[in-house]
């Protein structure tokens, strides 16, 4: 299991704006509450059935609002979700699943910010296909799971907790084979403007 939250910055580093402060602090508060809540993480991948795995389609993402923290209206409600949802879908589809071999880089983690970028690329082996993508031909989506805990102040959703569960089905790992991958976790976010980042993440991978 890896965490990457940001640290607070020393002296002479930038320090952020009170409301931005506010909204990373109430964040931590949502992904303990997240924690407690009775939805629990997304559920496992579904199992292995015949076929070749380019022969299969990839299933598609379920996202569902979990906790919802202030008061928030259900359209407010359900746009954040969805747009939460299609966030780390997009990181999904750029650092784990289609065709290889392909480079994984700083552009496989669409909707993180600078600094996590930066981290997820040294977490390759974690946030992405990166480390296996030499050994890979194709990598396909056998579950995809997200439920969003919002966090509203003034009736605006301005932070969130993906949490989230990626079942992968890997062809072409070592000498051609085949194996199931199971990521989980949960994302970290801030919406500008309507605009989600994700500024944090705490994810494990396993095998199958």
């Amino acid at each position: 299991m890896s965490s990457r939250y940001p640290s607070l910055p020393g002296p002479g580093r930038w320090w952020p704006s009170s409301l931005a402060l506010r909204v990373v602090l109430l964040t931590v508060v949502v992904s303990a509450l997240s924690s407690c809540s009775g939805d629990g993480e997304p559920g496992a991948p579904s199992p292995l059935s015949g076929g070749t795995a380019t022969a299969e389609p990839d299933v598609a993402l379920v996202v569902t609002t979990g906790t919802v923290t202030g008061r928030l209206a259900p359209a407010t409600r359900a746009t954040a979700t969805e747009r939460v949802g299609a966030v780390v879908d997009a990181w999904f589809e750029a650092a784990y699943l289609g065709e290889f071999p392909r480079r994984i880089g700083g552009r496989s983690f669409p909707g993180f910010d600078a600094r996590t970028t930066t981290r997820a690329v040294d977490d390759a082996a974690l946030t992405s296909n990166g480390t296996l993508a030499d050994r890979l031909e194709h990598v396909r989506a056998v579950n995809r799971r997200v439920i969003v805990d919002v966090l509203a102040v003034d009736g605006r959703a301005v932070a969130a907790t993906a949490r989230i569960a990626l079942g992968m089905r890997l062809t072409g790992v070592g000498s051609g084979g085949e194996r199931q991958d199971r990521l989980t976790g949960r994302l970290l976010l801030t919406s500008d403007s309507g605009a989600w980042r994700v500024f944090g993440y705490d994810l494990a991978r396993g095998t199958v």
